[in-house]
């Protein structure tokens, strides 16, 4: 059998839709439909339940008897966890409406799938489908304001909440974001890799900004659980409400890096 990364764009979605009809059997979903949405890192699965019509509700955001499956490119359980404990804590303690995870029959808030073609397994989790439209031009003030109410709501639960042991998602700092902490390479082979002409303006920036944030701090006023990926494509807007989805980058950064990537697309796209 030829390794995954050999397999064509084709070969490798093949042997994933098996591994995602195995985790629809492991949730008790036999017989639901699949749609496929999405391949870049993450495979993304419309899930339709059998013999049943998606319904909307003016008095919930989540559409019945529909889902999204995700099989992770990632195999960091813990963190893969902490991302759905995080989401499940939104729901259920700040009342907002953001993708709701689902458990396994058995209580699991995530499997690992193994298949004959995927002997290594993939992690899977399932989530409630948010209902909503997505505004990549044309948005107005109502949008941003909605989208300001919900992510300030976030932002305040979350500088106060306390995580159980083993919570575990990445740190947006300097270190991270421009220290190199988290790049492929050192930050020595990044910095020779850029024109010459862009090395000196680069470190220039990077050490305002490691400036910059020093003077800000890591206090609760400033820093916590953040989405961190606030683009057009991961809110939904529905009846003057807006609503974060794929959460997947989610983690300890600055209140503003919220705001500031949220705005960065938005103001000049429109």
């Amino acid at each position: 059998m030829r390794p995954f990364r050999e397999l064509s764009r084709r070969g490798r979605l093949y042997r994933l839709r098996k591994l995602a009809i195995t985790a629809l059997k492991a949730y008790e979903l036999q017989g639901a439909r699949l749609s496929f949405i999405q391949y870049f890192e993450n495979i993304i699965y419309r899930v339709d339940l059998p013999n049943s019509t998606a319904h909307r509700s003016d008095t919930t955001p989540y559409v019945s008897n529909r889902y999204v499956l995700r099989i992770h490119a990632m195999d960091d359980s813990d963190a893969i966890a902490s991302e759905l404990t995080w989401l499940a804590a939104l729901i259920r303690d700040a009342g907002i409406p953001v993708p709701a995870p689902v458990m396994t029959p058995d209580g699991k808030i995530l499997i690992t799938i193994v298949t004959p073609s995927m002997p290594k397994g993939r992690v899977v989790s399932l989530m409630r489908w948010l209902d909503g439209r997505r505004f990549r031009k044309g948005l107005r003030p109502k949008h941003l304001n909605a989208l300001g109410q919900v992510v300030a709501q976030m932002h305040n639960f979350s500088a106060s909440w306390q995580p159980s042991t083993g919570f575990t998602r990445p740190q947006w700092n300097w270190d991270s974001q421009l220290g190199g902490s988290m790049f492929k390479h050192s930050l020595e082979e990044v910095v020779e890799s850029i024109p010459t002409k862009f090395q000196q303006p680069f470190q220039v920036i990077s050490q305002e900004a490691k400036r910059v944030m020093e003077s800000i701090g890591m206090g609760p006023d400033a820093y916590g659980m953040i989405h961190a990926d606030l683009y057009p494509e991961n809110v939904l807007f529905k009846a003057g409400k807006a609503f974060p989805i794929d959460f997947e980058d989610c983690g300890y950064g600055y209140w503003m890096w919220d705001i500031a990537v949220a705005l960065c697309e938005w103001a000049w796209g429109n």
